[in-house]
C-alpha cells in the first residue's frame, strides 16, 4: 500500500509540474488550459499506472527468486 501511496505522489507531482509549466504560456486561451489540464491529468494517471505495474512486476519477479 506504500507504494501505491508513493506512486499516486509521484503522479501528482508531475502532473502540478506540468501545470505550472505550461500554464504561463497557455492562460490567454481558455481551450489552451483546458486542453494542458488534460494533457497534465492524463500523462500524471499514466505515471502512477506505470509505477505500479513496475512494482508489481519486480514483485513478481522476487518471488519466483525465493524458494
Amino acid at each position: 500500500m506504500k507504494k501505491l501511496i508513493r506512486n499516486a505522489h509521484i503522479g501528482i507531482a508531475v502532473s502540478i509540474a506540468i501545470l505550472v509549466i505550461g500554464f504561463w504560456p497557455a492562460h490567454n486561451s481558455e481551450d489552451a488550459v483546458v486542453a494542458l489540464e488534460m494533457i497534465a491529468f492524463f500523462t500524471g494517471l499514466g505515471v502512477c499506472l506505470g509505477l505500479s505495474f513496475r512494482d508489481d512486476r519486480a514483485r513478481e519477479k522476487r518471488s519466483r527468486r525465493e524458494p
